[in-house]
C-alpha cells in the first residue's frame, strides 16, 4: 500500500511538473520549484527520469544574470507531437497547425475539392493534414479538432450543413477520416470553435457571456456563459432552424448567410461586383433594399439569441463579415427598440478567416495535452 502511494505521489509531481512546462514554456530548475510548490531535490530527480525518457530536453538558458556557469532551462521535447486544427468549408479548407507544447508551426489554405464522395473528402482532408505536416514537423500527430459549417448532433455525427457540403451530413465522413488520420479526431462546429478562439485570443478574452453569430456559407451561433461553450441538450445551443428573419417569412439562411446573398444577388441579375456595391455604399434601389434585408434579418437573430442569453458581447465574424461592418449601426437601431439592453457588438472582419481553425487548434491542444499528461504520469485535470 505505501509503495502505491508513494508512485501516485511521485506520478502526481511529475504530472506537475509537465503541466507547468506546458503553460509556462523552458524553466530553470528552480523555477520549476517555485512554480509548483515541489522541493528543489524531488525537481531534480523528477526532470532527470524525464530528461532520460526524452520528454524534457535541456538548453543554456538565453540571458545569464551574476556570475559563475550559465544556467540551464528545461522544455519538453517537441517529438512529444503536434496537433492540428481545421476548419472544413464548403470552398475552402483552412488548417492550423501547433506544436504540442503551444507554439504555431504552419498555416496551410487549400480549396475544398467539389462533387466527392464523403470517403473521398475524408482521403482528401487526410491526405493534405499529412503531406502538411510532413513539410512543417516531423513530431506524430496526436490529435485533430475539424470545425465543419453545421450542428454536430453527437461525436460521430453531423447534420445541417447546407446543399454543397450535403455528403458530408451524417457519420460517413468522420467515420472515414478517423480511418484515415493516425491519430485521435474530434469535431466541432464552426461557429463554436471561432468563438473558443475569440474566448481565449480575441475580442471576447475578457468577456464571460458571449454570443458569437457566424455568417458564412451557411448561418451559425455559438454561446459561451462563464466563458465557457454551452451546448445544452442536444448540442444545440444557438443554432437556429427556422425564424422569419424579414416580414415576407424568409428564413436566416436565406438572407444572412453569403450562399443566400449570393443568391439574391443573382436573382436580381446583379454582377459578382454587386457584393462589392452592398459593403461600400448605395448603387440601386434594389442594392439598398438587400442591404436593409440583412440588416433587419441581422438584428431579428441577435435579438432571439440575447433575449434567451442576455451576453455581455455579441460578436460576428464569417465571409459576410464586412457587410455586419456596413449595417451594423442600423441594427443596433433596431435592436433598441428590440431589447431592453443592447449589448456590445464587435465584428471580426479577418480577411484570413482563421479564426475556426484557430479554435481547433486550441481544443486540440487541449486534448493532447491532457492525453500526454495521462501517457506521462496517470493524471488529467491539472491544465
Amino acid at each position: 500500500m505505501m509503495n502505491e502511494l508513494v508512485l501516485a505521489s511521485r506520478d502526481f509531481r511529475t504530472a506537475q511538473v509537465v503541466s507547468v512546462l506546458l503553460r509556462m514554456g523552458p524553466l530553470s530548475r528552480s523555477e520549476l520549484s517555485d512554480a509548483t510548490a515541489i522541493s528543489a531535490p524531488s525537481v531534480s530527480r523528477i526532470t532527470q527520469e524525464l530528461l532520460q525518457n526524452g520528454t524534457l530536453l535541456e538548453d543554456a538558458a538565453s540571458h545569464r544574470e551574476g556570475v559563475g556557469r550559465p544556467s540551464r532551462v528545461l522544455r519538453l521535447s517537441p517529438d512529444l507531437g503536434c496537433v492540428v486544427g481545421v476548419d472544413f468549408g464548403i470552398y475552402m479548407t483552412r488548417m492550423v497547425f501547433r506544436d504540442v507544447c503551444g507554439p504555431m508551426l504552419a498555416k496551410r489554405t487549400l480549396k475544398t475539392p467539389r462533387n466527392c464522395s464523403a470517403s473521398e473528402l475524408a482521403a482528401w482532408l487526410a491526405a493534405a493534414i499529412e503531406s502538411a505536416l510532413a513539410e512543417t514537423s516531423g513530431a506524430p500527430l496526436r490529435q485533430a479538432v475539424v470545425a465543419i459549417p453545421g450542428r454536430v448532433v453527437s461525436p460521430t455525427r453531423v447534420s445541417d450543413v447546407g446543399d454543397e457540403l450535403s455528403n458530408i451530413s451524417g457519420s460517413e465522413f468522420l467515420d472515414h477520416l478517423r480511418t484515415d488520420l493516425p491519430c485521435h479526431v474530434e469535431v466541432e462546429g464552426d461557429a463554436a470553435a471561432a468563438l473558443v478562439n475569440e474566448l481565449r485570443n480575441g475580442v471576447a478574452r475578457d468577456a464571460q457571456d458571449v454570443v458569437m453569430i457566424s455568417l458564412s456559407q451557411v448561418l451559425a451561433a455559438a454561446v459561451a456563459l462563464g466563458g465557457r461553450l454551452r451546448r445544452g441538450a442536444h448540442d444545440a445551443a444557438g443554432f437556429i432552424r427556422r425564424i422569419d428573419a424579414t416580414d415576407d417569412g424568409r428564413s436566416p439562411p436565406d438572407v444572412l448567410s453569403f450562399s443566400g446573398l449570393k443568391r439574391a444577388l443573382d436573382k436580381l441579375g446583379l454582377p459578382a461586383s454587386s457584393w462589392d456595391q452592398l459593403i461600400t455604399g448605395s448603387s440601386s434601389t434594389d442594392v439598398d433594399a438587400l442591404r436593409d434585408r440583412f440588416a433587419t434579418g441581422i438584428a431579428r437573430v441577435t435579438a432571439a439569441l440575447c433575449a434567451a442569453i442576455d451576453p455581455e458581447l455579441v460578436v460576428f465574424e464569417g465571409r459576410a463579415a464586412p457587410l455586419i461592418e456596413r449595417v451594423l449601426p442600423e441594427v443596433e437601431r433596431k435592436l433598441d427598440r428590440i431589447l431592453a439592453v443592447v449589448p456590445p457588438m464587435r465584428v471580426i472582419n479577418d480577411a484570413d478567416l482563421f479564426s475556426a481553425s484557430l479554435g481547433c487548434a486550441e481544443l486540440a491542444l487541449d486534448g493532447a495535452q491532457e492525453d500526454l499528461l495521462r501517457r506521462l504520469c496517470g493524471v488529467s485535470g491539472l491544465l
